[in-house]
């Protein structure tokens, strides 16, 4: 009688024989134990290989992280990869900023005018978002209107929602600097205002109040120019009737009084005749009259006081200075 032996492989791996780090490989016969990427035999071990020690295994513009069992090459502030390179970073700017959305709803940020975009986390236009490249057809995207969310512009700035992007043009009397808006002093250029006025600059906006002796009229500011006298008998003591007659004229544009006579004085006959219409509304509803025998009506020049009150002014009449 013949005896047949057969021998067959025993498959070693199963009993894992192998270190740490290693895979093993079986064999007719025998089995081997392969490092796996990343890691190098040393002994009877695998150990991590620190792939940073190899300055050309990142590209430019990019630092090497070692990890155990690999590494990373990611791209400096300022640049974004492309492919197997890290080129620069075109950040929009706040005057014409770029967003788009997917069908997903997830978002885009444009870096270029071609189909080439990135898809980044994090807040929009950040420098420290990761990016990853990817092509898109313009037919997948869908505008969004970034002017819905109130945040998107600085203040005093109003958004303004484009195909594709949106600006923030900043506001009348603000000017940008980087990402927001300030204030623009208009009282810095000396021909804002117009002659015989004081500049006065405010937020967002500036004022030209015409100085003491003069009046507005239209853009200018003129000398007082019209006047009237009204005056009526006194029943009061005179700072009494001062004071009453203070309170009953308050508000009344281009109107001087003293004790009992009333001064109106404007720019033009316009404005003459709007702030004459409005005395005798107001003398009526305190039950005071006027002497319309003492008035004086239609004159351009006026002496009152010891001054005289023209066209170019209020000035001293000159007979009331006389050498002693």
């Amino acid at each position: 009688m013949k005896l047949i032996v057969f021998c067959v492989d025993i498959d070693e791996c199963p009993s894992a024989p192998c270190p740490a780090n290693s895979a093993c490989v079986n064999n007719i016969g025998s089995y081997s134990c392969d490092c796996n990427l990343g890691y190098r035999k040393q002994g009877n071990l695998c150990v991590d290989v620190d792939e940073c020690t190899d300055s050309s295994v990142c590209p430019a513009n990019s630092t090497c992280t070692n990890n155990v069992g690999s590494y990373t090459c990611p791209c400096d502030s300022g640049f974004i990869q492309d492919a197997d390179s890290c080129k620069e970073r075109t950040i929009v700017s706040l005057a014409a900023r770029v967003t788009m959305m997917l069908s997903d709803t997830s978002p885009l940020l444009s870096f270029s005018s071609s189909l080439e975009r990135s898809r980044c986390v994090g807040p929009a236009l950040s420098d420290t978002n990761t990016c990853s490249k990817y092509h898109a057809q313009e037919s997948k995207l869908r505008d969004v209107d970034e002017c819905t969310a109130s945040s998107v512009c600085p203040a005093n700035s109003t958004c303004t929602n484009n195909v594709g992007s949106y600006t923030c043009p900043c506001d009348s009397g603000f000017i940008q600097d980087a990402d927001s808006c300030k204030d623009v002093d208009e009282c810095t250029d000396s021909s804002v205002c117009p002659a015989n006025s004081t500049c006065t600059n405010n937020v967002g906006s500036y004022t030209c109040p015409c100085d003491s002796g003069f009046i507005q009229d239209a853009d200018s500011c003129n000398g007082l120019k019209r006047f009237k006298r009204l005056m009526f008998g006194v029943n009061a003591a005179p700072e009494l009737f001062q004071h009453a007659l203070g309170e009953i004229l308050q508000g009344i544009i281009g109107v001087t009084h003293y004790i009992d006579d009333i001064i109106i004085h404007g720019a033009d006959k316009a404005a003459h005749d709007t702030s004459l219409t409005q005395i005798p509304n107001r003398l009526q509803e305190r039950g005071a009259t006027l002497n319309k025998e003492k008035g004086l009506f239609g004159v351009n020049k006026l002496t009152f006081l010891g001054y005289t009150f023209g066209q170019d002014g209020i000035s001293p009449e000159p007979q009331r200075f006389k050498p002693s």
